[in-house]
């Protein structure tokens, strides 16, 4: 899972000089960038463009974590000697800086400003992780759904859509579900003109109703 969130306005100092430290390294858009189950010996900031995050379980079903923007930091869950707990893709063109451990830990060691940041990044993590645990416990999939377009729909020539092509197996695996049941709930949807689908983009028509 990442660290940040995607940044606006520039890096922190901090993150700036870690960036600097790093290896750049460009990825093409679907490459993969780390492999979970792997163990590893690095971790990276994303520099340019976009990565997603993901895991899969023995059926190859996949939950996806989102995808990061810069400055967001990935792979640092190795730290402790264990395996990566996830894969990170390239959902665009992007690059990012690779940064060894043992170059990180100096720094974890030696910048009392790097190690403040990195708990603060931690603390959001482990905020959103449990906001997400409690909503795959305790909401069901048509709430997770509408939560997820009005999260993420912005005002477009007066409509409110999702900013970004999605499929249906995407969507599922952004909140959880199976793809049938995303299937069905957009499809009742759509014959509510609550909302329509051109091109794989959802646009919201009016106020999604509070029950399925």
């Amino acid at each position: 899972m990442a660290i940040t969130e995607p940044l606006h306005g520039g890096f922190p100092d901090v993150l700036e000089s870690l960036i600097y430290d790093g290896t750049r390294r460009l990825f093409k858009s679907g490459a993969t960038i780390i492999a979970e189950g792997n163990v590893g010996d690095s971790l990276f900031v994303v520099v340019e463009g976009a990565v997603k995050i993901y895991a899969r379980d023995e059926r190859g079903r996949e939950l996806e974590f989102g995808v990061f923007g810069p400055g967001t930091i990935f792979g640092e869950m190795c730290l402790e000697g264990g395996a990566r707990t996830a894969s990170v893709e390239a959902a665009s063109r992007c690059v990012c800086s690779e940064i060894a451990y043992d170059l990180f830990r100096k720094r974890l060691a030696g910048d009392a400003d790097f190690a403040f940041y990195l708990v603060s990044m931690l603390i959001g993590r482990s905020r959103s992780a449990t906001e997400s645990a409690k909503d795959l416990a305790l909401k069901p999939v048509y709430r997770r759904v509408v939560e997820f377009l009005h999260r993420h729909a912005v005002e477009e020539d007066g409509k409110r859509r999702l900013p970004a092509r999605i499929t249906q197996q995407e969507l599922a695996n952004q909140v959880g579900a199976s793809r049938d049941m995303i299937s069905r709930i957009l499809k009742e949807l759509t014959l509510d003109e609550s909302i329509r689908i051109e091109e794989r983009r959802i646009t919201l028509l009016r106020p999604l109703p509070d029950r399925w």
